[in-house]
């Protein structure tokens, strides 16, 4: 027999070999993954690495999100100054938005100032943000209107010297009532995602709530994701 031959013959019954290990572990493998299965205790591999854990994904904040959705309504694009309105008149801070379409997530963002420019609202005392959301064919402005309660925003050490933000998820939106107190709870919670997913018009608005003082709502601001195949926006 030639050497060629011989080689050739030592090579394909390598490759043999080492198939049947790998089939070999492949089965093992499988009947103690049965046994676990069936058992359910633990059973030790013997002779084979156990599977790695892959590392868990770090979910990104709350303020990331709000940022990263690129569709957003600007609800006051100059600002809204307390002392300018009647506040006893809803009409007078706010404004009538049209939704389409159905949506995947959306946040609420306001940054205030009050007592005086370029304060933040925890200088003035019993200072709070008001907002208001109606659905215009019904009257339950009651229910889904009302003093946002600062500790519960979702934005860390929100009261920055010369304003304050604050962050909610549109599916919880904490309200208080006046005397503003930031360590109350909250009277409810309302959902405004299930109202934008649910009908089609609504009034928007809100105000700083402050006594004799100034007040400045300097940003009010919903961004949302649309829902995969669906060209939503609210204007």
């Amino acid at each position: 027999m030639s050497e060629w031959i011989k080689r050739t013959l030592a090579i394909l019954l390598a490759i043999i070999a080492l198939i049947l290990t790998i089939s070999a572990i492949q089965a093992v493998s499988y009947t103690f993954d049965l046994l676990r299965v069936q058992t359910g205790v633990p059973v030790a591999r013997v002779g084979i690495v156990e599977d790695i854990p892959l590392p868990e994904i770090e979910e990104i904040s709350d303020i990331e999100k709000f940022y990263s959705y690129n569709k957003s309504l600007d609800v006051f694009p100059n600002g809204l100054i307390t002392s300018s309105i009647n506040v006893n008149n809803w009409q007078s801070y706010s404004k009538r938005i049209s939704v389409v379409g159905s949506f995947e997530d959306a946040y609420l963002y306001v940054r205030a100032e009050g007592g005086e420019p370029n304060k933040n609202l925890k200088e003035a005392n019993w200072a709070s943000i008001y907002v208001l959301f109606n659905n215009i064919h019904k009257t339950d402005w009651e229910t889904n209107s009302g003093h946002l309660l600062r500790k519960l925003s979702l934005i860390p050490l929100s009261e920055k010297d010369n304003y304050t933000e604050v962050l909610y998820n549109l599916k919880s939106i904490p309200l208080t009532h006046i005397p503003y107190n930031d360590n109350a709870d909250p009277d409810k919670n309302a959902n405004w995602f299930s109202l934008i997913n649910n009908s089609n018009n609504f009034d928007i608005g809100g105000f700083i709530s402050i006594e004799n003082r100034y007040g400045k709502i300097l940003k009010m601001e919903i961004r949302y994701k649309c829902k995969d195949g669906s060209d939503c926006y609210i204007k």
